[in-house]
């Protein structure tokens, strides 16, 4: 059946790719990924050892401004706790992680680049005269920014659950070290080797 977690998460999204307030949207998802990550302790401490297994999820990663959406990819799998790895020839990356955090990374991930539209769109019409909001260079610096900033917001909202939940049940972290371990392991069984690249600096200071 559908998970209930999920739904919500999913209409927290809804409501935060809705309205026109940054604000509003920031606080939204912060709450989406705040039920995200207890909704992972709650999996990860009720599994136990070896009850469940990673999974791998492909996602299109559609032009333009691929490598900002890799990244930005990149980033909420890292912090929903799964790893990506994405394949430039085909614009398409691997998503490995638990289930509950595969599909959260992906509503995440869909929702966010509404958002970034949204906010791109916003940040054109405030734009200093002159600036070139449509070329792809403002674009493409646009998301990188973007992209750090929603980084560091699901960091500071994990590390919050994460010292409340450690306070209550000491069992937590060191379940979801576990589970970030088996990720690790399936990516190397599956993929072994891989390459690392760096994204390309911000080319727009605008």
């Amino acid at each position: 059946g559908t998970d209930p977690v999920l739904a919500r998460i999913r209409a927290l999204l809804a409501k935060a790719e809705s309205t026109p307030y940054e604000a509003e949207a920031v606080a939204f998802t912060a709450k989406a990924t705040e039920l995200m990550t207890r909704h992972a302790i709650d999996a990860a401490l009720l599994a136990g050892s070896g009850a469940e297994e990673p999974v791998m999820v492909r996602i299109a990663v559609d032009a333009p401004y691929v490598a900002a959406k890799s990244l930005l990819l990149q980033t909420v799998a890292h912090h929903t706790r799964c790893r990506t790895v994405f394949r430039p020839a085909v614009e398409m990356s691997t998503v490995v992680g638990f289930p509950t955090d595969v599909a959260g990374t992906e509503v995440m991930f869909t929702s966010l680049l509404v958002q970034a539209q949204r906010a791109l769109a916003e940040a054109a019409r405030s734009a200093p005269p002159g600036t070139r909001v449509r070329s792809q260079s403002y674009r493409s610096s646009f998301l990188a920014g973007f992209t750090q900033r929603i980084g560091e917001r699901l960091a500071e909202t994990n590390r919050a659950v994460e010292t409340e939940v450690e306070a209550a049940d000491r069992r937590a972290l060191p379940a979801l070290r576990s589970r970030r371990l088996a990720v690790d392991e399936a990516v190397e069984a599956q993929f072994g080797e891989l390459v690392k690249s760096r994204a390309r600096p911000v080319s727009d200071a605008s």
